[in-house]
């Protein structure tokens, strides 16, 4: 039985409005357009993170969470650095294999520890289905 994960067993109270916020890679003009309402970057972030929907958690949800912020945006909230890297792979995929079915980053953010990874809502498939 797949069991969705609860609202409160996400990343989101592990956040702080008050750390530093970095933008690492450019924001999509789509990303651009969800941030934009509010006057901070990271109250921006909060307000989209308050309505969005949680996809997944890692076994620890401090470490991993993956939202699904629009109709056409995911945003995966993760400490793993990793994430600069998974970027880069997004980028290359779309830049060399624009013809492969892998999400598209939309931008990366760093808040504090965390790296907030925008990218292409995918819907139900999963890279094991393709």
């Amino acid at each position: 039985m797949d069991e969705k994960p609860k609202p409160h067993d996400d990343i989101k109270p592990h956040l702080s409005a008050d750390d530093e916020c970095t933008i690492i890679h450019g924001l999509s003009s789509e990303v651009q357009t969800l941030l934009s309402p509010v006057v901070s970057l990271p109250d921006a972030i909060f307000s989209l993170l308050e309505d969005s929907e949680v996809l997944f958690t890692g076994l620890l949800a401090s470490i991993v969470t993956v939202f699904r912020v629009s109709d056409t945006i995911a945003l995966k909230v993760t400490t793993q650095k990793s994430a600069v890297r998974e970027s880069r792979t997004l980028h290359y995929l779309e830049e060399h294999l624009p013809d492969f079915p892998a999400p598209r980053s939309h931008g990366l953010i760093q808040l504090g520890r965390y790296y907030l990874l925008f990218m292409t809502f995918m819907g139900s498939q999963n890279l094991k289905e393709v």
